[in-house]
């Protein structure tokens, strides 16, 4: 996507005026590698993003991206500067620092939202949508839209919805049915919904940071993992997997969110272009998602590992026992499954 050309230049070139002066950025940053708010000089600013992805991961491009437009759209006087890789260390700590302002924005995935705010335990609704179209076009209804709102609740400001591709599963063993990751330890991220879905079907969840996740699968702490295409091939997980189970059974949000305190520093016309190139970027990155997921795939039979195709029956059992039970706890789990129904209907496929 571009910002070049037509109204839409016009319309973020004319901000650059007045966006120097609404962005103010907030007090003292009191952990290693950041200080006061970092300004390259008197007339230029830096506002910063953390991720717990590396470099050439999608969601670390995507914020590549809404840099350069940021530059762009203010003749290079804001820019977004990234720490990837869990350099500020793991989502918790992350969460913990846009609360105080210390970063500016964060893409989260749904695992700390689902701690703190239990509307966010819908998106791990089994097998809510088929396809990675059918996900990317649920995280832009209305639904999402009002469980992102929740994070007022916990002092951040909700930006918009990315996405990596639907979940899979990664095997050290060979695997056919469920049977076979009985009692095994199946790393998952540490969110209370994932690890009850893990539970229920009988394996145990162990949580275990993304960084730390080769070394741990290499050296057999863990048997299997709940992870997506995209980090099976490039981080060469699959070098130590017998089975990839194509399972499609969950969708895996990226949650876009800035802190509210330097939200609330800025002003309104530094807000609307942040909005207007954040969610132009996620919308790109929920789509890219669509061919990409069938491209890793195809990379990872390439390089000749075996991906077994199952169905809803995989986990036919922990499925419906985890809606039953998270369905009671939060409404949204039913009014999500009510849209996703409607995308398959229309022919969202």
């Amino acid at each position: 996507m571009s910002y070049t050309g037509g109204k839409r230049q016009s319309s973020l070139i004319s901000r650059r005026r007045v966006i120097q002066k609404g962005i103010a950025l907030t007090g003292t940053v009191g952990i290693s590698g950041l200080s006061s708010p970092a300004v390259a000089q008197s007339t230029k600013t830096q506002l910063r993003i953390g991720l717990i992805t590396p470099p050439p991961h999608q969601w670390n491009r995507t914020a590549d991206l809404v840099s350069e437009d940021l530059k762009s759209a203010t003749n290079g006087d804001v820019e977004l500067v990234q720490f990837p890789s869990g350099q500020l260390g793991s989502e918790s700590q992350m969460l913990q620092l846009l609360q105080i302002g210390a970063i500016d924005f964060a893409f989260l995935t749904t695992s700390e939202f689902a701690n703190r705010l239990s509307g966010f335990g819908a998106f791990y609704t089994p097998y809510i949508v088929k396809t990675a179209r059918q996900s990317a076009q649920l995280l832009a209804g209305s639904v999402s839209q009002k469980i992102l709102g929740q994070v007022s609740r916990i002092g951040l400001h909700g930006l918009g919805f990315g996405m990596a591709g639907m979940r899979q599963i990664v095997s050290r063993q060979s695997v056919t049915d469920i049977d076979g990751l009985r009692g095994r330890k199946v790393r998952v991220v540490p969110d209370l919904p994932l690890i009850d879905f893990w539970r229920l079907a009988h394996t145990a969840p162990t949580p275990i940071p993304l960084s730390s996740l080769y070394d741990a699968f290499a050296n057999g702490q863990v048997d299997a993992m709940h992870i997506d295409y995209e980090n099976t091939l490039k981080q060469k997980f699959y070098t130590h997997a017998r089975t990839v189970v194509a399972s499609n059974h969950m969708i895996f949000p990226m949650v876009a969110v800035a802190s509210e305190r330097s939200w609330a520093g800025f002003s309104e016309d530094t807000r609307t272009l942040i909005v207007e190139i954040m969610q132009a970027r996620l919308r790109e990155l929920r789509f890219r998602y669509i061919e990409l997921d069938q491209t890793f795939r195809s990379d990872l039979i390439a390089a000749d590992v075996k991906v077994l195709d199952v169905d809803e029956s995989f986990f036919e059992g922990a499925a419906g026992a985890w809606e039953t039970k998270w369905s009671s706890l939060t409404s949204y789990v039913d009014q999500l499954k009510t849209e996703a129904d409607a995308l398959s209907q229309d022919g969202f496929g």
